[in-house]
């Protein structure tokens, strides 16, 4: 539930900032702060560990 809610927020955030509503099949991309959040994101040289596509 935790994700869910920081994947809406993330998604909130997005849209204020592009001025422009999410559409079906836009990539949300996250990031999170807990352990394994942390190692994939270190993996894979990247800001983010999940990602989501809006339908």
């Amino acid at each position: 539930m935790r994700h869910l809610f920081l994947l809406l927020f993330l998604a909130i955030v997005t849209c204020s900032c592009t001025q422009q509503p999410l559409q079906d099949g836009d990539i949300v991309f996250q990031a999170s702060f807990s352990q394994q959040s942390r190692a994939v994101e270190i993996a894979t040289n990247s800001p983010y560990s999940h990602c989501g596509v809006v339908f």
